[in-house]
């Protein structure tokens, strides 16, 4: 199995089993640790833009969807 063929079966699985992999110490553990670091830093981008008030741009559009 190829490189892209792992990270693809990687990136379909929960965080727990990205977990159990990451201890192993082979490329499978390399790809799963990836995997978890990239699904925290978008978590974390995530609830950093939950707490920002909305942009003008953001705040236009929604009057234009309510039809004020």
């Amino acid at each position: 199995m190829n490189i892209a063929q792992l990270h693809e079966q990687v990136k379909n699985l929960s965080d727990g089993q990205l977990a159990e992999i990451s201890q192993r110490g082979d490329m499978t553990a390399s790809l799963a640790l990836a995997e978890l670091n990239s699904r925290n830093d978008f978590r974390e981008a995530s609830a950093q833009q939950m707490g920002k008030p909305p942009t003008i741009a953001e705040q236009e559009r929604a009057k234009v969807m309510q039809g004020i």
